[in-house]
């Protein structure tokens, strides 16, 4: 009896090692819930129309400033009578130019990720899967654009170039501290308004779309699986994740 108890619970163990080992061999065969699927493409879709709408408008509106003022310091320039406002016209110009030109080569993703999302199929199951990884990897990637942006980079960038720029006028000027301050707080404020009427929608719609635990598993294509299976002398667990 003793030694038929030790053979059933050796065998038991046997089988519950077998279908771990078979849990862990198998390709998962759940697929994610289509509804899941789909409710998780429309909140994607949703944010990257508000975010692009929102890029659009401040990236065209701060190249249009810029060039405005490129082109009205230049005129200021080339009229000045005196060597100082002339340089200190110039320099006005030139730190515009330098907004211009980060601003035209910065990546702004956000500007057409929900019109190239748009243009990928998703009229099947397989499909909408396939478009939520896209989805996932644009909001991603203009969520990541946006936190550099409000990073400490562009600050430091915009003080650095501001100071560089007072220090041209307050040399200009013989010295004149009133010039020098009036040039660097003016360079400030245009920078610190341009730095923080930035979009950021795609960081708050990202953190939100994570702290879903099922996000992974839906861009990945399936759902953990537990089910009972028959054993020899009895029932197995078996799951795969």
């Amino acid at each position: 009896m003793a030694g038929r108890s030790r053979g059933l619970t050796w065998c038991g163990l046997v089988a519950v090692a077998t279908v771990a080992t078979s849990a862990r061999a198998e390709p998962p065969s759940a697929r994610p819930d289509d509804a899941d699927v789909s409710a998780r493409l429309a909140f994607i879709e949703r944010a990257l129309d508000a975010e692009e709408a929102s890029t659009r408008l401040w990236r065209s509106s701060w190249l249009g400033i810029y060039g405005g003022v490129i082109l009205v310091e230049t005129g200021l320039a080339a009229i000045a009578s005196t060597p100082a406002p002339r340089l200190s016209a110039a320099v006005s110009a030139g730190e515009a130019a330098i907004g211009f030109t980060f601003r035209r080569i910065s990546p702004a993703s956000g500007a057409d990720a929900a019109t190239s999302l748009r243009a990928v199929r998703g009229e099947t199951a397989a499909e909408r899967r396939d478009k939520l990884r896209r989805a996932e990897g644009l909001l991603r990637r203009v969520a990541t654009e946006e936190r550099f942006a409000h990073g400490w980079f562009p600050l430091v960038g915009g003080a650095l170039v501001a100071a560089g720029g007072a220090g041209i006028v307050f040399a200009a000027y013989r010295g004149s501290a009133g010039a020098g301050w009036f040039s660097a707080a003016s360079s400030l404020v245009v920078a610190e308004v341009e730095f923080h009427t930035q979009p950021t929608a795609a960081i708050r719609a990202w953190d939100a779309y994570q702290r879903d635990g099922a996000a992974a598993r839906v861009a990945r294509g399936w759902t953990p699986n537990v089910s009972l299976v028959p054993v020899a002398g009895g029932v197995g667990l078996r799951g795969a994740f």
